[in-house]
């Protein structure tokens, strides 16, 4: 069965490549194909995991209450949603934005897999880590529509939106990038590799920031202030690191108070 495990895995490993997609023969390019392939791998591997579930004749682990709190925000969003206006458009929106309730139950399935089937920071380091092949496809459409180096599909006119075809989602998918290289160079003790994470980290900082998305902005610097207190608090490997994060919070905070106070 461990095979089987594995291309779950593998297969939810796929879904970071995800955002890579554009299908240009579609009327939505940036939308229509990225959920397109979303779908298919989230059931896959749905299947996948339900012949491990009927072989090995037990049920999945125990659920929490996150769980319990998503079905149940599903299914309250599915009543809503056939007692709407439009429940046809409300359960399976359209190819322009492609939410609905079918791609929340998507995502509730989604979580169910990944809290059975990725059940280590091991195996998530992992995961993150192919998925910079990816992160790395995105930051390079970025910097060269940035430069105005390649003559690319863009859909936003006069802000950078790589493959994703939105300035708002390639801010907010750059920042998420630049704390998973930043977690992954705190828990790695190869100092090349804490390098290579670094530089990895500042290129998506700065992708994010030139998207002139002002939440993406916002959420780096509120994840830097979080970061830097619970390291101030908690760390306990390195004890000079508690000084350097509350050292480091104080300056951050103090910046973000003149920046604000100044903002006009």
């Amino acid at each position: 069965m461990n095979i089987f495990y594995t291309l779950c895995a593998g297969i939810l490993t796929l879904l970071l490549f995800v955002p890579t997609v554009i299908s240009e023969s579609l009327l939505f390019p940036f939308i229509a194909g990225k959920n397109f392939w979303f779908r298919a791998l989230t059931l896959v591997s749905a299947l996948l995991f339900a012949y491990v579930v009927y072989k090995k004749r037990e049920l999945v682990k125990t659920l929490t209450p996150i769980h319990t709190a998503f079905g149940i925000f599903v299914s309250v969003l599915l009543l809503a949603d056939i007692f709407g206006v439009n429940p046809m458009r409300s359960l399976f929106s359209n190819f322009e934005r492609m939410e609905g309730w079918f791609t929340h139950a998507l995502l509730l399935l989604l979580f169910l897999l990944l809290t059975q089937i990725v059940r280590t920071l091991d195996v998530w380091r992992d995961i993150f880590k192919v998925s910079l092949i990816a992160n790395a496809y995105v930051l390079f459409f970025g910097f060269s529509q940035y430069f105005g180096t390649l003559n690319l599909f863009q859909q936003s006119a006069d802000r950078i939106d790589a493959t994703l075809g939105n300035a708002a989602y390639l801010g907010g998918y750059a920042m998420t990038y630049a704390f998973i290289v930043a977690w992954l160079a705190y828990t790695t003790k190869n100092i090349s590799a804490r390098y290579l994470y670094g530089i990895i980290g500042i290129l998506n900082i700065f992708i994010s920031f030139v998207t002139l998305t002002r939440g993406a902005a916002l959420g780096i610097t509120a994840g830097v202030l979080l970061s830097l207190t619970l390291i101030a608090i908690f760390e306990k490997r390195y004890t000079f690191m508690r000084y350097v994060g509350g050292v480091a919070f104080a300056l951050v905070l103090a910046g973000s108070i003149l920046l604000f106070s100044n903002r006009d």
